[in-house]
C-alpha cells in the first residue's frame, strides 16, 4: 500500500500510513528502501512532501541503489537542483561513493553544473577524493572529462576557479602535469597563473 501510495504521489496516504506504521526500515523485494518509488525524474511538489514526511518518519535517506549510489548521486547525475537542495537540507552526506568510488562531486564536474560543485564544495566535498580509477574530480576536469550534452565553456571555466582556490600548491602542480600531459593548455595557464 505504502509502495503504491509513493508511485502515485498520494502525500494523505503516505502520511496516514507512515503515522500508523513504523517505516523506518521498510524495503522493496530488492532490498532497496522504498525511498527509491519516489518519481526523481518528474520530481514534484507532490515527491517533495513524500520525502520529506518520509525523512521525518527516519528513512535513511543515503539508502543506495544497486550501483551504490545515493540520492545525492541521482539529484546530481540528473542535475535535480530540486531533489539536490532537499536532500542537503536534509542533511545529507556530501561523499558517499557509487559503485566505482565516485562522488556526487566526481558527477557534477562530469554534467559541468557549476552550482552543485560549489555547493558540494562549500559543504565540504574534497576535490581531490579519488575513485576506483584514482580519478579525482579535479582531475577528470583537467583531463577534460565532461559530458559533451551538458558541456558549457563559462560554467567549466567557473568550476575550474574553485577547484584552484580550494587546491594546495600541490595539487596544483600534479594538476598541472596532468595538464600539459593531455594538452589541457587553457587549464595548466590558468593554474600556472596562480601559482605565480
Amino acid at each position: 500500500m505504502l509502495i503504491h501510495a509513493i508511485k502515485n504521489k498520494q502525500v494523505d496516504k503516505v502520511k496516514y500510513i507512515t503515522d500508523r506504521h513504523n517505516v523506518t526500515d521498510a524495503v522493496l523485494d530488492n532490498g532497496f528502501s522504498i525511498i527509491w518509488k519516489i518519481d526523481f525524474n518528474n520530481y514534484e511538489e507532490a515527491d517533495r512532501q513524500i520525502l520529506e514526511i518520509l525523512f521525518k518518519r527516519n528513512l535513511n535517506i543515503e539508502s543506495p541503489n544497486g550501483y551504490y549510489q545515493t540520492l545525492l548521486h541521482r539529484a546530481v547525475e540528473t542535475s535535480n537542483v530540486s531533489l539536490f537542495e532537499d536532500l542537503l537540507g536534509y542533511g545529507a552526506e556530501v561523499e558517499p561513493k557509487d559503485y566505482t568510488g565516485q562522488t556526487p562531486l566526481h558527477y557534477a564536474v562530469y554534467n559541468c553544473n557549476f552550482y552543485m560543485c560549489y555547493s558540494l564544495i562549500e559543504l565540504g566535498a574534497n576535490i581531490n577524493e579519488a575513485d576506483h580509477n584514482e580519478e579525482t574530480p579535479f582531475t577528470n576536469l583537467a583531463l577534460g572529462l565532461f559530458s559533451q550534452i551538458h558541456y558549457d565553456e563559462p560554467s567549466i571555466s567557473r568550476i575550474e576557479d574553485i577547484f584552484i582556490e580550494n587546491s594546495t600548491k600541490k595539487e596544483l602542480y600534479n594538476i598541472a602535469k596532468l595538464c600539459k600531459q593531455y594538452d589541457n593548455q587553457r587549464l595548466y595557464n590558468k593554474i600556472y597563473k596562480s601559482i605565480n
